[in-house]
């Protein structure tokens, strides 16, 4: 089975160091995060390519913050609420230190918690990136003692 984390450890852990900041009240934040990688969500977007993979972060960027303003308002609805439907913990808006204007509304109905941070993009995947890595890496316990012998350290196993 997969090591997981739930979401809100997530938040809590990061939300002072990414200023990040729920664009609405969130009902609950315990959806599992299974993957380090992040994925930024383009082609998903646009309608196209596969869905990212269960329990992965999705960032938003400048770039794809600037897409969505420049859709229809039933075009932006319609690519918010598919990305809404997909089995991810949560959005991050990354570089959004700007007026979201009817952007905020639609990402408010969204069916999964979003979240802005007025970092960019490099800065937040960065971050985000390392801190998951490190919380989701696998793990041995083993049991067993150091023995000094002529002042190196030999493990013993038993």
């Amino acid at each position: 089975m997969r090591k997981h984390i739930p979401l809100s450890q997530v938040i809590d852990d990061c939300k002072e160091f990414l200023h990040l900041e729920p664009l609405a009240d969130v009902e609950t934040l315990d959806a599992p995060v299974t993957r380090s990688d992040i994925g930024i969500p383009g082609l998903i977007l646009a309608g196209l390519g596969p869905p990212p993979p269960k329990g992965q972060i999705q960032i938003l960027g400048e770039r794809e913050i600037s897409y969505l303003k420049g859709l229809g308002s039933e075009d932006r609805s319609a690519a918010i609420d598919h990305l809404g439907r997909l089995e991810i913990p949560c959005v991050v808006l990354a570089g959004s230190d700007e007026d979201l204007g009817e952007l905020r509304d639609d990402f408010v109905r969204c069916r999964r918690p979003v979240f802005a941070s007025d970092l960019n993009l490099a800065q937040v995947f960065q971050y985000l990136s390392t801190y998951l890595e490190v919380e989701l890496a696998p793990e041995t316990t083993l049991n067993g003692t150091l023995v000094d012998v002529y002042g190196v350290g030999i493990p013993l196993r038993g």
